[in-house]
């Protein structure tokens, strides 16, 4: 008994430090590996060979925290990439306006007696002088949302006349280019016209959407603004407006893209389609700011519903 009893121990003995000597190797295999990882930046996952006091458990954890670093470093990636693009675009959104209007100024001295040559450049020089001052008040707009705990002051004011006229300023515009502009507001439907929200925050929204449609449609297009109350009660009302157009519209892999700042499907389109991609960023933030929701649907050459 005394013999078996040894032999059971020495046999104990040995089994614990065959797991002992593979559960060092296993850490030691597993500090390696994630040497390598480190210093190669490999987008592997651990390996373990058993599952061994909590050597498993150990693997996945470290694995997860291994996914969870990537998808960081891929954000921070994106994001610099980001930045980058901005002061791209944002040096080219400034730069040819401003080339544009000293090439004008210099064709204008070289007829000093064609009236009409004079007045042309001029016109062209204030349009360029309107898309700058509209460009650096959309940039410390967008930086003033972004950057500071804004207050939102809230007094009662009439929606509906609020959507009207931000309506007229885009009419205007897509009657130049033969576009079919319609506006929908049953005022029968509607039980509050009167609402307490900001009308500013409210008429830049509506603005931003029907200009970036009339911008985005081709010539002969159509263009329709909704406007609807969908819910109320004794002390609140939620409405919903929305903008649709059949213009160029939106691929599925940049709708990711479409409420970034200075973001354009392509690089030509900031050229064919002038504007700095400024409109749905501010847009977004103002919704954001009066605790509503944004939702966007569009086909690459259908067109897009936002509302």
């Amino acid at each position: 008994m005394i013999k078996l009893g040894f032999v059971l121990l020495i046999a104990v003995i040995l089994v614990q430090g065959m797991l002992f000597w593979k559960y060092q190797r296993q850490v030691k295999d597993i500090c390696r590996q994630l040497a390598f990882m480190m210093k190669h930046d490999s987008n592997m996952l651990i390996n373990h060979e058993f599952d061994v006091g909590g050597i498993g458990k150990l693997s996945d954890k470290l694995n997860e925290l291994l996914e969870l670093r990537r998808k960081e470093k891929q954000h921070y990636q994106e994001k610099e990439a980001l930045i980058a693009d901005t002061y791209t675009n944002l040096s080219h959104d400034i730069r040819t306006p401003l080339n544009g209007m000293i090439g004008m100024l210099r064709m204008a001295e070289q007829y000093p007696d064609d009236l009409e040559m004079r007045q042309s450049l001029k016109a062209k020089v204030n349009e360029s002088l309107d898309y700058l001052v509209t460009l650096i008040n959309n940039i410390l707009e967008l930086n003033k949302l972004e950057t500071y705990k804004t207050e939102i002051v809230c007094m009662p004011f009439n929606m509906i006349e609020v959507i009207q006229d931000a309506c007229f300023r885009s009419y205007r515009k897509a009657k130049e280019k033969n576009i079919t502009f319609h506006m929908d507001v049953d005022k029968k439907s509607i039980q509050y016209p009167y609402v307490v929200s900001n009308a500013t925050y409210i008429d830049r929204i509506f603005a931003n959407l029907t200009e970036n449609a009339v911008k985005f449609t081709e010539e002969n297009g159509n263009i329709d603004v909704y406007y609807r109350e969908i819910h109320h009660d004794d002390t609140h009302v939620t409405v919903e407006f929305g903008c649709r157009d059949d213009g160029i519209g939106m691929s599925e892999e940049f709708m990711k893209y479409a409420f970034d700042a200075f973001s354009q499907e392509k690089k030509t389109s900031r050229s064919k389609y002038e504007g700095s991609g400024l409109g749905l960023s501010i847009v977004k933030k103002l919704v954001d700011k009066l605790d509503g929701t944004i939702e966007v649907a569009s086909k690459k050459n259908v067109g897009t519903d936002i509302k």
